[in-house]
């Protein structure tokens, strides 16, 4: 008869950001309130907004109400406007926290539920495939996730409007770089 040796439970945070076209950004934490998220997390958010700031000027950047995600949002904006130099492009940016409403109600939400959906079918393939038993605490759980990200910027495809009227499917990628 077999014997559970033991169980742990997984506790981890997945900081999913949203741009205004679709634009994707997933990154894990293992605790928000770290004080190592300065050097683990900071320098990817900084270049994620960049990015958004060269193609929305009038960015505004939201987070939930939640204080170690509104003080990690905040150091990003800043620092960014520090390496910009207050450029234009980032002098209007500012973080606001805002209210979450009914699950799924807004862009973001449905982003949340995305990266899920799509981390739970690259995970059960990968097991399927491998036999090997994923958890998201692992780093390979970790680079999963990066995974879905680079899915949803460059192989997932979205509407888009064309000037004649008319949509076309391309993915984030390549409505800016072609």
């Amino acid at each position: 008869d077999g014997k559970v040796l033991s169980t742990t439970k997984e506790t981890i945070r997945i900081l999913i950001g949203f741009g205004p076209e679709g634009e994707v950004f997933c990154r894990t934490l293992d605790r928000l309130g770290d004080r190592n998220w300065k050097t683990k997390i900071l320098p990817h958010m900084v270049l994620y907004l960049r990015r958004m700031s060269e193609r929305y000027p009038n960015l505004q950047v939201r987070c939930d109400g939640e204080g170690s995600l509104v003080q990690l949002t905040q150091e990003a904006v800043r620092n960014l406007k520090e390496a910009e130099n207050h450029s234009t492009a980032t002098k209007n940016m500012n973080v606001r926290a805002v209210k979450s409403e009914s699950p799924w109600s807004n862009k973001a939400e449905n982003a949340v539920r995305r990266v899920k959906e799509m981390y739970g079918c690259l995970r059960t393939e990968f097991e399927a495939r491998t036999k090997v038993k994923v958890r998201m605490l692992d780093n390979i759980g970790k680079l999963m996730i990066r995974h879905v990200e680079y899915l949803m910027d460059h192989v997932q495809r979205r509407d888009m409007m064309d000037d004649d009227g008319g949509s076309s499917k391309v993915t984030v990628f390549e409505r800016y770089h072609g």
